[in-house]
């Protein structure tokens, strides 16, 4: 299996992870399990153009030049992107946030169309 395979593979695990602390509230938990699920499939589809980010914010930016700049991704999916890594950050770090179940639960369900969106790319486009 190649790394573009492992880590959509990795994806969809960790989506299902974000499912099961959604479903036994740990919310902050499912946060950041979802964040890193979006994370994990624009490093994939990254990686097809030899572009491996160093940080969140790299992948964040570069995901925005070559993706949804060029139109083959929608703003609002690199918005969803750079706000699942503002909430993942606030989830982890800061001890005092409760995050409401609708949030939480909304976060996985624009992770999920962001995985679906990127490996349906991947699966039309990609070698």
């Amino acid at each position: 299996m190649n790394e573009r395979d492992l880590l959509l593979r990795r994806a969809r695990e960790l989506l299902a992870s974000a499912q099961l602390l959604l479903d036994h509230g740990d919310l902050g938990s499912s946060v950041s399990r979802s964040y890193y699920a979006m994370f994990l499939s624009a490093e994939a589809l990254l990686h097809t153009r030899g572009i491996a980010p160093s940080s969140h914010r790299g992948l964040i930016a570069a995901f925005g030049e070559h993706f949804v700049k060029a139109g083959t991704f929608s703003r609002e999916d690199g918005r969803l992107l750079a706000d699942a890594h503002e909430q993942r950050v606030a989830a982890d770090y800061d001890p005092a946030l409760r995050i409401p179940l609708d949030q939480a639960a909304g976060l996985l369900a624009s992770a999920r169309a962001f995985v679906d969106e990127v490996e349906r790319y991947l699966r039309e486009h990609a070698s």
